[in-house]
């Protein structure tokens, strides 16, 4: 008589343990992908104020106060990312650009301030004492 083939119950289980396995590992880094994705959207579409407030530094010998309302760096009204819980505020006084994320993004707080670095370029450095976007979803260098 011929056995027929097929699997085991054994080999069955491994297979279904080694895919939990997997998934295990693979959801959580899925997730912080799709987070990490809707911040860098978010972010990106700040640049337009992050342009304006520039040059309104320029124009004003660097002077953060000077601009530090939407309607001093041009903007009657602040925009509103798309994952965001509201609009994009700037901080008095430090020219700070800051808001908060939805709940699809792990409601965490966005803040970046323009800081003069070598040879009085102006790069946007994260708020550290404000900022709470975990550096494994956004690294601190691209804000």
């Amino acid at each position: 008589m011929k056995r027929q083939g097929g699997f085991t119950l054994i080999e069955l289980m491994i297979v279904v343990a080694i895919i939990g396995i997997l998934a295990a590992v693979a959801i959580p880094k899925y997730q912080d992908y799709v987070t990490s994705s809707k911040w860098a959207s978010d972010i990106s579409s700040l640049d337009s104020l992050k342009l304006a407030i520039e040059l309104c530094l320029q124009e004003n010998g660097g002077d953060l106060a000077s601009c530090d309302t939407g309607p001093e760096v041009g903007f009657s009204g602040m925009p509103t990312p798309s994952y965001a819980a509201g609009s994009v505020a700037i901080v008095a006084n430090t020219a700070a650009i800051t808001f908060t994320g939805s709940i699809a993004t792990g409601s965490f707080v966005y803040a970046a301030e323009p800081q003069f670095g070598p040879g009085a370029v102006l790069v946007w450095q994260r708020s550290v004492a404000t900022d709470t976007i975990p550096l494994t979803i956004f690294p601190a260098d691209q804000r």
